[in-house]
């Protein structure tokens, strides 16, 4: 995991909460075809570079939660979570090896 991952040419729809794994970095996921709301727990932020990318296309909750232990830093702050609902909205994370922390962008509009 030591090296910059860039993002698959593939989209996984979540309809159900998931607990991301390492082989799933570079991963670009939706919350597409889901009835309510859905959780994703990212794997431990433990080398720099795996990058995860996250588009809310339902109009649920799309919950995106740091391991245990771990936070989601965006810019100063460190959060347990990130949330929107708003379809359009993006986020993505990549592991930030300085710390226990994955770095993200906030969870933005185009």
């Amino acid at each position: 995991m030591g090296s910059q991952r860039g993002l698959k040419n593939a989209v996984f729809p979540l309809t159900s909460d998931r607990t991301l794994g390492a082989a799933d970095g570079g991963g670009f996921f939706t919350n597409e075809g889901a009835t309510g709301p859905v959780s994703v727990t990212l794997p431990p932020a433990v080398g720099q570079g795996d990058i995860f990318s996250f588009t809310v296309v339902a109009p649920f909750p799309f919950s995106i939660l740091a391991n245990a232990g771990q936070v989601i830093r965006v810019g100063p702050v460190d959060l347990p979570s990130v949330t929107s609902d708003d379809p359009g909205s993006r986020a993505w994370f990549s592991a930030n090896n300085r710390t226990a922390a994955r770095d993200a962008s906030a969870a933005i509009k185009p």
